[in-house]
């Protein structure tokens, strides 16, 4: 009867917290040796698939090697003309801005680089044509917004 009694009687607070924090940590371990099981399993099942690809698998793979090939092939040829296709973002054909670029882009650089001399020789020149004798200043400001027209149009 006794035991019948103690069956029955109600725990008191401080039982329950420690019945609690048994209750926890046998899920936490069964949470823990899951997830162990789980990923000794998953790594199982792939080195099996990798040991046993499927010959379609094999074939695309296959296919995908050789046309990586002839795109490396067509991008060498590409880059050595001026020209290349990003490796990020959009896949268009773009120009090269630097290395190889196509001759024009290299003619227009050449151009740009020419007119940039020339816009810093001004300095130089009408700092000079200032300080010469019998020059006016109003035309020497009229001088160089011509030629700074010129060069910058």
């Amino acid at each position: 009867m006794n035991n019948k009694l103690e069956k029955s009687r109600a725990l008191n607070m401080e039982e329950k917290r420690k019945l609690e924090k048994l209750l926890i940590e046998d899920i936490d371990s069964a949470k823990r040796l899951f997830a162990e099981n789980a990923s000794n399993q998953r790594s199982a099942l792939i080195k099996g698939l990798e040991a046993k690809i499927p010959a379609e698998v094999q074939a695309l793979f296959s296919s995908y090697q050789n046309s990586k090939k002839a795109m490396d092939e067509a991008e060498e040829k590409l880059e050595a003309i001026g020209w290349n296709v990003p490796s990020y973002g959009d896949k268009r054909l773009a120009v090269k801005t630097y290395g190889n670029m196509p001759k024009e882009l290299v003619e227009f650089d050449e151009k740009v680089d020419g007119k940039k001399a020339e816009i810093a020789s001004l300095t130089r020149t009408f700092t000079l044509k200032l300080f010469a004798p019998g020059v006016e200043a109003q035309t020497l400001f009229d001088d160089l917004a011509n030629k700074v027209t010129k060069l910058v149009s």
